[in-house]
């Protein structure tokens, strides 16, 4: 199954994980296929501003305090930590994405899933589950931001 997210645009479909998609269709080559296209919301900019601003700036933050570096949280890493690591870290522990075996259905790879083509309701499910790590790992209570923002 390839699952992909794109832009519409004068009628031509233009897929955000370009490469990727082609590759995959490529090895449908010969098979009919069904295809199914419907609207989504990409992350909206009020999530993207909570998740930066607010989300992975306090966890940043927390962890500091607590003394992490870098290099506690991403081997060969050196230095402070940033928004960026964290995030990094974020998306390893919560945007895994399983490649299957197309004959087996066994999973054959994980990949970090890019957050940028998340749909506002996965990207929603994905800030869900970091305050709650946030809260479980670092008694980090992140405010809701249904308060802050209009993101639902």
């Amino acid at each position: 199954m390839i699952h992909v997210t794109a832009k519409v645009t004068d009628g031509q479909l233009y897929p955000h994980e370009d490469l990727q998609f082609h590759n995959e269709l490529r090895k449908l080559e010969g098979h009919d296929v069904e295809v199914i296209v419907r609207s989504v919301r990409i992350r909206s900019n009020p999530q993207n501003r909570y998740y930066w601003g607010t989300l992975l700036y306090m966890i940043r933050e927390e962890l500091e305090s607590a003394g992490y570096q870098a290099g506690d949280l991403v081997s060969g890493e050196t230095g402070n930590l940033t928004r960026d690591l964290v995030h990094e870290v974020m998306k390893e522990l919560f945007a895994k994405k399983e490649i299957y075996h197309p004959e087996t259905g066994r999973v054959i790879a994980t990949t970090k899933r890019s957050t940028r083509d998340m749909s506002t309701k996965e990207f929603k499910t994905y800030i869900d589950n970091i305050r709650q790590w946030a809260v479980e790992n670092l008694s980090l209570d992140v405010p809701d931001p249904t308060h802050l923002y209009s993101i639902q």
